[in-house]
Parts: structure tokens; C-alpha cells; sequence
């Protein structure tokens, strides 16, 4: 596959110059706080929260440093947040302009709990990537972190590939899944596990082990992907329908909650569905009575389609109706901007391709188009040599 990830040097060195400060923090706690007060994409943090901050003894960790700019929004606030925090840690790695393949935090879940705990895990983590030895105190450090209030295996092992993409296994649902599916040839890596990821929390020597084989495994050089951030690329790629439907659905929710009058509503409700149908293959009228099963819960002008209860009628809905009714909408809509960005940039190199090659085989360009409404890229090499032939 062989894709270049231009945001690993920075974050790699990011951390670096954030592991400085671990007998630093109250300078660091500082540092963070006077950045807020400069741009208003920082203002969730609340620093003026004295209550919350004092129970954290006004220190603010590594990981949850990561999260501001490695949660749901712009990919153009992401690019800002960073740069704004590597001028100020002397950062000299470039900020990169593409955040493909890194996997984000929710923004009402953008802080890790513990301090001490973190810390250590942080330092840990680089020590041990560097001299590739993993010892004891990593293990504690590990277990110990995920205990702490608000954290849990998926978000401590996204802050460690954050960090180090190329040592520690990212363990988010897509990439459990990617894991435990055979056809993948990736088994071997759950070996020593008791029983499935979905339902078992590794411990820190699990862990370990898990990390190690998988690398072992990429090293073989007889699968597609050669690395980790390529292989947790291919995992967000290689979800099936039900998962392209979902993000689409939380699209759906997102317009249900608009006013018929709202400006963003009458403008660009039907644009938006037509855009998705047109690139992810799922019919315009779906969406749209997934948006009318929304409307009857939400003061929006409109009485949409009622026939019996949501939760009764589709249970995949009446979930994200339960995760997103509530959240504020500015929220909501920077959750969609980045779906939608995702979707357009993961679809770039099919443009490009088809941009690229003069086509006369009409099933050859009919096999590519349907490759790009799935948008599957495992078969790029396959294509690329039926068209070079």
C-alpha cells in the first residue's frame, strides 16, 4: 500500500517536547491556558473551571494536549490548534496539512483521566519505543491508566498510537473487528487472549505481545499494508455498508434537528443527501426517510414519518437519536463537516486515477466507479495493473 502519513514526524516529535514538561506541569498547565485565551477553539477546556481544575491539582496531561487538535473538527481547526501549540513548544516538524488515518476522540469525551497515571504511561511509552524494550513498568503503567475515571482500552491505546504510531496497536472498535475478521490473516495476534477483544480488556503483558506480533507480522511483507498506521487505515476502510450507513444516518440527525426555515436546512439538505448517495452508493430516498423517522422527535416545523415508535421501528436510529439529541448543534455539525471531509478525502486517489488514465474500456470504468462509491482501496494495485496492460 505504501502510504506516507505526514502527521507521524510532528506528533512523534510533539510528544517529545510535551514529555519536558512532566516535571514542568504547573508551566505546562500555564502554557495551555494563556493558548486558550488566544483562540477560541480552546475555550472547552474551560480554565476558568477552578472547581474541576483544582481536583486535577491545575495540571493538564500529554494525551489530553493531543486530543485538542485529535478530536471532531475541521480538518482547517485541527491544522490551526496545532500549529498554535507547536510554535509555542518550539515544535520544528512541520504541522501537516492531512490527518488522514489518525483516529479521533469524541468532543464530549477530549480529556483522559489521571495525572500521575498518564505520565507515566507517556514517558513509558517513548522509552520503551525507543529501545524497543518493554518492561515491567510499562505493564503497570498500561493497567493503570486504563483504571483511571473516564479512560478505557480504546482511549488509551489511541493516545499511545497518537504518540508512536509505528510500536502501539490502536484498539478502537474498527480496528478490534479488523483484528478479529479471518480473512484478514491477523489472528495470531489475539493468541494469547482469553477470549474476544469485544469483551476482554488485555492487561499490560497482553498488550505487549499483541504489539509485538503485529509488527512481526507487517514485517513479513505479505500483506497489503506494511505498517501499523496503514493497517489502522485499512481497518476505517474495510468497515462494511452498515458502518458507511451509520455515519450517514448521523447525517440524517443532523438535518432532522434543523428548523424548516433554518437557512443551512433549506440551502443544503438535499445537496448533502444527493452528495452521499452519489458517493457512497446508498439511495437519496433512504436518506431522506431516515431524516423523515428523526423529524416527529425534534421541534422542527415538520411531522415527518410516524408509524410506530423509533425504538420499535429501527433500533440502529433510535441509538444515534439517543447518542446526539442532546449534544449542541455546533457540535453536531462539526461531527458532520469532518464525516463528510473524510469521505472526500478517502475518495482523492480515485479521483485523481480516473483524472489520470485515459480510459476506452467502458466496464473497466464502470468496475472503478462502483470501487469508489464503496470507497474500498485494497484493490488499487489490481486496477492500476488492468489499466497499465
Amino acid at each position: 500500500m505504501s502510504i506516507i502519513f505526514n502527521w507521524i514526524p510532528f506528533q512523534e516529535e510533539l510528544a517529545d517536547k510535551l514529555l519536558l514538561y512532566k516535571n514542568k506541569r504547573a508551566e505546562l498547565f500555564q502554557i495551555m491556558k494563556d493558548l486558550s485565551t488566544q483562540n477560541p477553539l480552546l475555550t472547552y477546556l474551560h480554565f476558568e473551571n477552578e472547581e474541576w481544575w483544582g481536583s486535577r491539582n491545575y495540571e493538564i496531561d500529554p494525551f489530553s494536549i493531543f486530543a485538542t487538535f485529535n478530536r471532531q473538527i475541521k480538518p482547517t481547526n485541527k491544522i490551526e490548534i496545532a500549529k498554535l501549540i507547536a510554535n509555542k513548544l518550539d515544535v520544528i516538524t512541520p504541522v501537516p496539512d492531512d490527518f488522514t488515518g489518525i483516529p479521533i476522540m469524541n468532543n464530549q469525551h477530549a480529556f483522559f483521566g489521571g495525572n500521575d497515571e498518564i505520565w507515566e504511561l507517556f514517558e513509558t511509552s517513548i522509552t520503551c519505543a525507543k529501545t524497543g524494550n518493554f518492561d515491567k513498568n510499562f505493564e503497570v503503567a498500561f493497567e493503570n491508566a486504563i483504571k483511571a475515571s473516564g479512560n478505557g482500552l480504546a482511549t488509551i491505546t489511541m493516545g499511545l498510537f497518537w504518540i508512536r504510531p509505528n510500536t502501539f496497536l490502536n484498539l478502537d472498535s474498527q480496528n478490534k473487528d479488523f483484528l478479529e475478521n479471518p480473512k484478514n490473516g491477523l489472528n495470531s495476534v489475539l493468541a494469547n487472549l482469553p477470549k474476544s477483544l469485544k469483551k476482554y480488556i488485555p492487561n499490560g503483558n497482553e498488550y505487549i505481545f499483541m504489539c509485538k506480533e503485529i509488527n512481526r507480522l507487517l514485517n513479513t511483507h505479505e500483506f497489503e499494508f506494511e505498517n501499523l498506521p496503514e493497517m489502522s487505515h485499512s481497518a476505517w476502510m474495510s468497515d462494511d455498508l452498515d458502518d458507511v450507513k451509520r455515519l450517514a444516518n448521523i447525517v440524517c440527525l443532523y438535518y432532522a434537528r434543523l428548523h424548516s426555515n433554518d437557512t443551512e436546512y433549506k440551502e443544503n439538505c438535499t445537496k448533502t443527501f444527493e452528495t452521499i448517495s452519489q458517493l457512497t452508493g446508498i439511495k437519496h430516498n433512504t436518506l431522506r426517510q431516515n431524516k423523515d423517522s428523526f423529524d416527529p422527535l425534534f421541534e422542527n416545523g415538520r411531522k415527518g414519518y410516524y408509524q410506530k415508535p423509533l425504538e420499535n421501528k429501527n433500533k440502529a436510529l433510535f441509538e444515534l437519536y439517543t447518542k446526539y439529541k442532546d449534544m449542541p448543534i455546533s457540535e453536531l455539525k462539526a461531527i458532520v463537516d469532518s464525516l463528510l471531509q473524510e469521505i472526500y478525502s478517502h475518495l482523492k486517489i480515485w479521483v485523481a486515477l480516473l483524472h489520470l488514465v485515459r480510459l476506452e474500456n467502458e466496464l473497466l470504468k464502470m468496475k472503478i466507479w462502483h470501487q469508489i462509491l464503496l470507497m474500498k482501496l485494497e484493490v488499487k494495485t489490481v486496477l492500476i495493473n488492468s489499466i497499465t496492460k
